[in-house]
């Protein structure tokens, strides 16, 4: 009984800070990943988008993660700035969806464009790794 409640008495403190550390880290991924996409570093995206993503653009259009990725490489998407400025969290078992706000300078088809969007976005964790399965974006200006 007495390991017992020193078991309760140890883990029930961290609790918190368990969650806050997959708060953390998953926000931490998300930031990665539009660093990822301004600097085209196709290999981190490769490792952090899921194969069935669907990715919804502010103009309606939908990439998968080939279609994306192949985007970003041949600068068709080439993104310049991606600024967060606020987000929000929720977890369900082995899913994560955010939402948040950002202001995005890119240049898409050789027009340069700058865009502030409310967007959505689904994680799934995979093993140990979370992969964005699902973007979208909805313009706000």
């Amino acid at each position: 009984m007495k390991n017992f409640i020193f078991a309760c008495c140890f883990f029930i403190p961290q609790s918190p800070l368990l969650a806050q550390s997959k708060i953390e880290k998953i926000i931490l991924l998300e930031k990665q990943r539009f660093a990822a996409m301004v600097n085209k570093d196709t290999m981190f995206l490769k490792s952090v988008l899921a194969d069935d993503l669907l990715y919804s653009h502010t103009s309606g259009d939908v990439d998968t993660r080939e279609s994306l990725i192949k985007s970003i490489a041949e600068k068709k998407l080439d993104y310049q700035r991606m600024e967060l400025t606020d987000i929000a969290h929720r977890f369900y078992k082995k899913f994560a969806i955010l939402n948040g706000t950002m202001s995005i300078s890119l240049i898409s088809n050789g027009k340069p464009l700058e865009l502030k969007i409310k967007y959505l976005d689904v994680y799934r964790k995979k093993g140990r790794q979370w992969q964005l399965v699902a973007w979208q974006s909805a313009r706000l200006n």
